[in-house]
């Protein structure tokens, strides 16, 4: 099981590498050339006076700039330049219309002259602006005398992305404009174009064509184009037609309409001068049965009085029910209807994030980044399970989208924004576990489609995994139990009874003491985790660690050690002792065995290799190469495995070898050649995934930096880090400003900064969130209250935290008159002052003011 597909990269990787400069890896002087010729920021981008939107000022942004328009059900992902792939839940199987470039075309035209623009490739010089806000996305422009502003949002409770055309006549005479929208469709197919015209004889990667285009359809009917694919995921004889019908639909009667890009386009030309729009008529032609993909393009026309505007509705939609479609066409037709929405989408998201955690800091940029569109990420990646009905993560990155949901509970635990969707994703998490341990995986999982359209059964039965022993992402999926608990307080949660994948049912808790035993079984006689053959652990491309199933990962053991102290002090307040005290024990023993074997002088060796006799540590000053791991440092601090002389001293080995211009790196030196001990790690080319900088362990090593009463290397580490900063470097970082990537690469390569894999939630966005609000500024849940530790930078006056947490409203004014950068000197609560630094709990629904003197 792989958190990551391995996606081509090679146009980004040639070229020439910059050498290893030492203990910590630096930008070379070419390197802060470019920096320093990189244009200011403000050149590409600013967010609006309130951080809601990011106003992007030029169309031509490195990479595509997206933005995700979800409803739990049904996707979207805009480009700055309007360009959209939509879909419903499983990519592969059930999307809408082909990614990127290939979708959402929108071009206007004269009827008087025949001149026309493209709105997504606008004329040099054309005044243009893009605001990707939350939920929505509008893209204006103006040429040939005419105003346009296209707002792209998808419903809170319709499968359909709505685009909300508003066209203004700038001289002082009628005019008729034609529009035409176009699409390219997908329907399910899975072999979507990349590169080259689809030739219809298999849909191999390298040609990008599908041969299930041959079955396709796409026909005019009332007024609305439909889209259907009559054999989808196979051509044997289980095929069947796709269970979704796609449409696209308009607000004003179609004058013509095109479904093949031949008859569109035309020979010898390109979508930016398509024959039919030059013409100001489509062919009329339905498609069946063609190589290439199908298209769907409508032809509107809008009479504009003199100065005057006009309104356009254009919907992109699918239905499970061809019957379903008219009525969404009509109610999106009218546009006060579309308009209505549209505020419902904004109210919706602007709720959400203003009831949630909010932060004041001197740090305004970081403020935005964790007050607004961090939140906005996280609650954009969930999904509605089709089967369950549970909300829960539904993918891991734009390009990393799967086809089930069910596990990394820990990514929707760690920030806690809505605790009810929180709930479902434990409740659904939990209802898949096994109870059989030798089947080789903990849960099962929930298709994102429905299960009879799959072919599979719904509740699923038992099924076997591919772990040996035990793996990382399974210890993960435990202790976001006593996270919730932390939160919420709710101990009663243990007692709800869930079933087991195969037959019967157990409480929370059972369930918690049955994921325990699971994850333990994996120990070697000298009490670290073993390795399944050929997987590594959390990195999964340490895959040959273990090659003959000896290998130990000592950073699953610190894992381990934190799934087992977490859960055994919720089973204490429970009140099991019994269960609490042998958790602690196996804790103590796992602690001693990674103290005895893996403590290295300096910092915590990472892995212990097979292949030889002796097993081969790894992360070793006796390395020459990868001699430092940042996450066994990290998770022996978070763990506790590490006591206070060895936290700071594996900490200060972070600050010494790991810490970047740009963050702290996953390893160094980089690999540059392969270790047949190590595996994929060590085969990409130094700083490119191989001593780059990902997101979260960054933010596990911040965290790590706070506990290890290093407040100075914490914060350097997140500035350094934090999407805030990367993105000022814009044609470096390349990604967009408001959305967090999986990792950046590192100082050795000559890309060192760029983003890698767009919008990430579990590597990316959410742990530094939660590294900044409960570490940096210190203030996180514990059973008996809300902990208040900050850990800052020293020049800091003061800082806010408006908090609720278990029924009440916690407004936290934290100052600083000793310029301080930890330890808190007093608590008042309400003008009370109390001993500590623990906010008790008030329960009462009541705001509370908490002000904290820091200075001890």
């Amino acid at each position: 099981m792989k958190r990551r597909e391995f996606l081509s990269a090679t146009s980004l990787v040639t070229g020439a590498l910059t050498g290893w400069s030492g203990d910590a890896a630096h930008e070379s002087e070419g390197q802060r050339e470019v920096r320093r010729r990189a244009p200011d920021r403000h050149e590409y981008y600013e967010f609006s006076p309130d951080g809601m939107e990011c106003v992007i000022k030029r169309p031509d942004t490195p990479i595509p700039w997206m933005n995700l328009l979800n409803n739990d059900t049904f996707q979207a992902w805009v480009t700055q330049r309007g360009y959209h792939e939509c879909l419903m839940g499983d990519r592969g199987l059930n999307g809408l219309t082909n990614p990127q470039e290939q979708s959402g075309n929108l071009y206007f035209r004269d009827c008087d002259t025949g001149r026309y623009f493209l709105l997504n490739q606008p004329p040099a010089g054309a005044p243009w602006e893009c605001r990707q806000g939350l939920g929505y996305m509008t893209l204006k422009a103006s040429h040939l005398g005419l105003s346009v502003s296209t707002t792209y949002f998808v419903p809170r409770h319709d499968t359909v992305l709505i685009w909300l055309i508003d066209v203004r006549n700038l001289v002082p005479r009628p005019r008729s404009i034609d529009i035409f929208s176009m699409v390219e469709w997908s329907l399910g197919d899975q072999f979507k174009k990349q590169v080259f015209k689809g030739h219809g004889g298999g849909g191999d990667g390298f040609t990008g064509g599908s041969q299930f285009n041959l079955y396709k359809k796409v026909w005019l009917e009332g007024g609305i184009l439909y889209a259907v694919q009559n054999s989808w995921r196979t051509l044997g004889i289980q095929t069947k037609p796709w269970p979704c019908v796609g449409f696209l639909g308009s607000s004003l009667p179609v004058q013509s309409f095109d479904t093949q890009e031949s008859e569109f386009v035309g020979d010898g030309r390109t979508a930016a001068n398509p024959r039919a729009v030059e013409k100001g008529k489509c062919s009329n032609v339905p498609f069946w049965s063609q190589n290439d993909y199908p298209w769907g393009v409508l032809h509107n026309r809008l009479a504009l009085t003199s100065k005057g505007d006009q309104k356009l509705i254009v919907m992109l939609g699918m239905a499970r029910e061809k019957a379903e479609i008219p009525r969404l066409a009509a109610k999106y037709a009218q546009v006060e209807v579309a308009e209505q929405e549209l505020q419902q989408v904004k109210i919706f998201w602007r709720e959400f994030v203003d009831r949630a955690i909010k932060v004041e800091t001197p740090e305004k940029e970081i403020d935005r980044t964790v007050n607004i569109w961090t939140k906005y990420q996280w609650r954009s990646h969930m999904m509605r399970g089709p089967n369950s009905g549970l909300r829960g993560l539904g993918f891991w990155s734009y390009g990393l989208m799967g086809s089930r949901m069910g596990g990394a509970i820990r990514e929707v635990v760690v920030q806690p924004h809505d605790l009810e969707l929180v709930r479902e994703s434990l409740i659904h998490s939990l209802s898949l576990q096994q109870t059989d341990p030798a089947l080789g995986q903990l849960t099962a999982s929930e298709p994102l489609m429905l299960a009879g359209d799959l072919d599979v059964p719904w509740p699923p039965e038992p099924s076997r995994g591919p772990f040996l022993f035990p793996h990382s992402h399974e210890i993960n999926n435990i202790y976001p139990i006593a996270a919730y608990i932390k939160e919420t307080g709710d101990l009663s949660i243990l007692d709800l009874p869930l079933p087991y994948v195969g037959g019967g049912q157990g409480t929370v808790f059972e369930h918690m003491v049955k994921g325990i035993e699971y994850t333990l079984r994996g120990l070697s006689d000298r009490g670290l985790p073993r390795l399944t053959r050929g997987l590594g652990d959390w990195n999964d491309e340490l895959n040959m660690i273990s090659r003959e199933g000896r290998g130990e990962s000592v950073m699953q053991a610190m894992e381990l050690c934190y799934m087992l102290r977490e859960c055994a002090e919720v089973a204490k307040a429970y009140g099991r002792r019994g269960a609490a005290e042998e958790w602690i024990q196996k804790y103590n023993y796992i602690d001693n065995a990674v103290n005895t074997l893996a403590w290295d002088g300096d910092w915590y060796i990472r892995a212990f290799a097979d292949g030889q006799p002796e097993l081969i540590p790894i992360g070793t000053h006796r390395n020459a190469e990868g001699k430092i791991y940042l996450n066994a440092q990290s998770w022996a601090v978070i763990s506790g495995v590490a006591d206070r002389e060895r936290a700071r001293r594996a900490m200060e080995s972070v600050r010494k070898h790991l810490v970047s211009d740009r963050g702290p790196m996953i390893l160094a030196p980089p690999y540059s050649r392969f270790d047949v001990h190590v595996g994929l790690q060590s085969n990409y080319a130094p700083g490119w995934r191989n001593a780059c900088i990902y997101a979260r362990p960054a933010g596990w090593a911040i965290m790590a930096a706070c506990l290890a009463d290093l407040p100075d290397l914490a914060f350097d580490m997140y500035k350094k880090t934090c999407i805030s900063e990367r993105s000022k470097e814009v044609e470096i970082y390349a990604s967009e400003p408001y959305a967090y990537s999986e990792n950046y690469v590192g100082p050795p390569h000559r890309l060192a900064g760029r983003a890698q894999y767009q919008w990430c939630l579990g590597e990316g966005a959410n742990w530094m969130w939660h590294s900044y609000v409960y570490y940096v500024l210190g203030v996180r849940p514990r059973l008996d209250g809300l902990l208040v530790d900050p850990k800052i930078p020293s020049e800091w006056d003061e800082f806010k935290v408006n908090r609720r947490f278990r029924g009440a409203t916690y407004q936290i004014e934290v100052t600083n008159p000793r310029k301080v950068n930890m330890g808190v000197n007093s608590m008042v609560i309400d003008g009370k002052e109390i001993s500590g630094n623990v906010i008790p709990v008030h329960a009462d629904g009541r705001d509370h003011l908490v002000k904290v003197v820091l200075g001890n």
